[in-house]
């Protein structure tokens, strides 16, 4: 096995080389893709910084008992502080993890199935609902992440399906009633599952909308805290008789209408070919090539939309591998892999509350924030719109910042050049990394770098 492809398995797969990672005899040098199939088979489904912290259901019953106004004003403030805690732990977490490349894929399908504090009703949900969702069916099924996600509080708020109610519903026939909402239906259809260009029609966003009302957010505290997740299924909304989507009918079966069309869904094949295309993408090309999807795509089909076998399907596809290094790294990836380079995991632990949120403070500063997508279709995932002049000049000034605080620390220059590039390390960098003025240059030009820059 080369060199060049362990640099490829941290770079392109993972977050990152952190110490060790690239010297002779490390798991990933020994055999790069067994090192990343070895991580889809340990499903432990929560980071330890990530343990202990409230859930989506908690979180909504602390809402539903809010006594009044100021009552709710107090409570989303402990969210947002709820929110900072956990997007720097978040980061943290991923800058430590021995599983580099099951970090990405918790990216990956956070995109996917978007959710964001754009949605000021989300702010305390967004990380519970990472936690709930994307986490535990990591590298189970899509059907089942996809069914988490739709029954999540934090996605029926994001794309207001909460008060989604039958025109011929129970609740429907009132007058105050705000009918149905097609928000959720749309994004499921158009970016959750089969792409604009799957084949539906406008009346199967209305059919997949009238099977979705009813489902909402538990309305009290004890139905929110009775919930594993804050879901709940009110009767009186959802839309009476059946549904036809795609040719096939639906027989009115409350909540469960719904759960069968999205299963259907999950398991289409146009859904299989954008999860192919969406992960290829984020991992490969900003363009992939059918070389790269065609593989993934084939796993989800004949698996049902395993989410393991479209991983393992990307790791074994040889063209996947020998595509040219021109993903830009987005400055969540940036900072990440960063801090991967500089600190081993145990002095990540020992960092003080003001070095920590100054490594997030730069995401903020860079334009990606965790959970801030700007729109449902997530993060923008191609070199062109995260390396316009502007940007440049951020991340340039992030790597000359860094470098002044990690030349204070001692860093070698040439010691973080050789953990991060190993082997592949260019001589002419390793030339102008050693003819630096200083260290703190030195470690800049390595952070700042086009190699580092891309994955």
């Amino acid at each position: 096995m080369s060199t060049h492809d362990a640099f490829i398995a941290v770079h392109r797969f993972g977050l990152g080389a952190a110490p060790g990672d690239l010297e002779d005899g490390s798991p990933v040098r020994r055999d790069p893709r067994g090192w990343l199939r070895a991580q889809l088979e340990d499903d432990t489904p929560l980071p330890r910084p990530l343990v202990g912290l409230d859930g989506a259901a908690t979180r909504v019953a602390t809402f539903r008992a809010a006594k009044d106004k100021e009552d709710r004003k107090e409570i989303m403030k402990g969210f947002r502080e709820a929110y900072a805690d956990e997007a720097l732990r978040r980061t943290l977490a991923a800058a430590a993890s021995p599983q580099p490349f099951r970090e990405r894929l918790v990216r990956l399908y956070a995109d996917v199935l978007t959710v964001s504090i754009t949605q000021n009703k989300c702010l305390g949900l967004v990380g519970p609902f990472e936690r709930e969702v994307i986490r535990p069916h990591l590298t189970g099924t899509f059907p089942g992440m996809l069914q988490a996600s739709c029954q999540h509080p934090a996605m029926l708020f994001y794309l207001d399906n909460v008060r989604s109610t039958g025109p011929n519903s129970t609740a429907g026939q009132r007058r105050d009633s705000l009918g149905r909402n097609e928000n959720l239906a749309r994004e499921v259809l158009e970016l959750h599952t089969m792409g604009v260009s799957g084949g539906y029609t406008q009346q199967d966003v209305i059919a997949l909308a009238d099977m979705l009302t009813g489902w909402t957010v538990a309305n009290d505290a004890d139905q929110a805290a009775a919930s594993a997740s804050g879901f709940a299924f009110a009767r009186r909304r959802h839309e009476p008789g059946a549904q036809t989507m795609l040719g096939q009918t639906y027989p009115n079966t409350g909540q469960q209408q719904a759960e069968a069309a999205l299963n259907d869904l999950a398991r289409h094949p146009a859904t299989a070919k954008r999860l192919a295309w969406r992960m290829a993408r984020h991992f490969v090309a900003d363009d992939p090539s059918p070389d790269v999807t065609a593989p993934i795509a084939q796993a989800l089909v004949e698996t049902g939309g395993d989410l393991k076998a479209a991983a393992a399907a990307m790791i074994d596809c040889d063209a996947a591998w020998a595509a040219p290094m021109t993903k830009i790294r987005r400055p969540e990836e940036l900072v990440i892999a960063s801090m991967r380079g500089l600190w081993r995991p145990e002095q990540l632990d020992a960092l003080d509350e003001k070095q920590s949120r100054k490594l997030v403070k730069a995401l903020k500063g860079m334009g990606q924030m965790p959970w801030s997508a700007p729109s449902p279709e997530g993060w923008p995932d191609t070199a062109d719109d995260w390396l316009d002049g502007d940007a440049l000049l951020r991340r340039i000034r992030w790597a000359e910042g860094l470098g002044q605080r990690a030349a204070r620390r001692q860093v070698s220059p040439q010691r973080l050049a050789q953990t991060i590039f190993g082997a592949d390390l260019p001589e002419q960098m390793a030339v102008m990394v050693r003819g630096a003025p200083d260290r703190a240059t030195g470690l800049a030009l390595v952070l700042a770098s086009p190699l580092f820059q891309r994955r």
